[in-house]
């Protein structure tokens, strides 16, 4: 899957053991950086400390989120 700067999608990051929602900042050669939406509470915490910002391997994109237009 090729990952677009803006777009949004459902991935687990690296250090974490769930899914969490995002927006692509800026992708790297092996990883892409994800702004944090939405999280599990559990990990309320560690995004905090990442201040919502997380990195992800690509291989760890599970799929995009495609928001319907208004």
């Amino acid at each position: 899957m090729e990952l677009k700067i803006g777009h949004k999608y459902r991935v687990l990051p690296i250090e974490f053991k769930n899914e969490i929602i995002g927006e692509v900042m800026k992708i790297y050669e092996n990883t892409a950086l994800i702004l944090v939406e939405k999280y599990d509470e559990k990990d309320r915490i560690a995004v905090i400390d990442k201040h919502q910002r997380v990195l992800v391997k690509k291989e760890n994109v599970l799929d995009e989120i495609l928001e319907k237009a208004s």
